[in-house]
């Protein structure tokens, strides 16, 4: 195997890996959301799409932090990409729960 074909899997896992921890990020931030009591009377769309920008923001800060580490910048795509795993884990959740509700 080529060193550019271990470079492009080694990226490949990567990215995929931090797709992963967004996607669960977005689940673990609409959980708090929506046990919040502040939050109770709020209709559970407006949980998710609040979950869905406290992800965003927090890949916002990620990238951010990341201009201040020697070898490492930041990139808007990374912040894109970041923001669509958690809103694929948010509508994972909600599917699951649309399908516990339907049983």
């Amino acid at each position: 195997m080529s060193e550019e074909s271990i470079n492009l899997v080694h990226h490949c896992v990567r990215k995929t890996a931090h797709a992963v921890e967004y996607a669960i990020l977005g689940f673990l931030i609409w959980r708090v959301v929506q046990s919040a009591p502040a939050l109770a009377s709020h209709r559970p769309a407006r949980h998710f799409r609040l979950a869905l920008l406290l992800a965003a923001l927090y890949a916002v800060t990620d990238e951010t932090h990341q201009i201040f580490v020697p070898g490492r910048d930041a990139a808007v795509r990374d912040v894109l990409l970041d923001t669509c795993s958690a809103g694929l884990g948010l509508a994972v959740t909600w599917c699951a729960l649309r399908l516990r509700k339907s049983k």
